[in-house]
């Protein structure tokens, strides 16, 4: 038999666990309902895309293979992989602006010198010694580095050091790096055409990147000005040699 004080604690623990148990219900038709909002949204295709970061190359071939993947559930991993194969891509970042819309950037490799050989092959090499072709190129302003022939390799080993030099001069001179026209060298000494004038600078190629810091105090002095249609020597110490 039940007394009436343990059917009123029964009706109690009800009237308690009632609250508690929507709580339950209301948890699960939410997640639910967020379950299958985002998969309609990741399943949804892609009818448009936005694409941004391009200065020096043609956005063409990432708009090609962006248009042939509209309409399609898309992965974003595998795209974005097959954007960085691309030899001018650094890196990319993808993701959705609404259910229908990918925003592609693109971070472009900085180009540093352009090579080019004396039958007309050309060839780009990055700021991080990267070679790329010279095909997708859009509008660039950086020194030409003449040689007979282009081999990557070769150019990797003999000249690193003048490599290094130019790209000393673009992160710590840029504006002496951004007047530079041409660069070439020969075993002991670099030597830099500047675009306005012309002149010809010359430096030793196991100098530090401490002369440079003269050249562009020199560069930017008006009453040196008469000197810059003629050579510039600072391969002796304590010196400036004008010819």
């Amino acid at each position: 038999m039940i007394t009436g004080d343990e059917l009123k604690g029964s009706e109690f623990s009800r009237k308690q666990n009632f609250p508690f148990i929507w709580l339950i219900l209301a948890f699960l038709f939410f997640s639910i309902l967020i379950f299958f909002s985002v998969f309609w949204s990741s399943n949804k295709t892609i009818k448009r895309f936005e694409l941004s970061g391009f200065k020096y190359f043609d956005s063409k071939p990432i708009e090609s293979l962006l248009s042939s993947n509209l309409y399609r559930n898309i992965n974003i991993n595998e795209l974005k992989s097959s954007l960085e194969k691309f030899d001018f891509v650094d890196k990319c970042k993808i993701y959705k602006k609404d259910s229908e819309t990918l925003v592609v950037e693109i971070l472009e490799k900085e180009p540093l010198l352009l090579f080019s050989s004396s039958s007309g092959v050309q060839r780009i090499i990055s700021e991080r010694l990267e070679f790329i072709p010279f095909a997708n190129i859009k509008s660039i302003d950086v020194p030409i580095f003449s040689l007979e022939t282009i081999d990557e390799a070769i150019i990797r080993q003999e000249y690193f050091d003048v490599l290094n030099f130019v790209k000393g001069l673009r992160k710590f001179y840029p504006s002496v790096y951004m007047n530079i026209d041409e660069v070439n060298c020969d075993k002991s000494t670099i030597c830099l055409y500047t675009k306005s004038t012309r002149t010809k600078v010359l430096f030793n190629r196991n100098m530090s990147l401490e002369k440079v810091e003269l050249f562009e105090e020199v560069f930017s002095r008006k009453d040196w000005m008469k000197f810059f249609e003629r050579e510039i020597d600072f391969r002796f110490d304590g010196l400036v040699v004008i010819r």
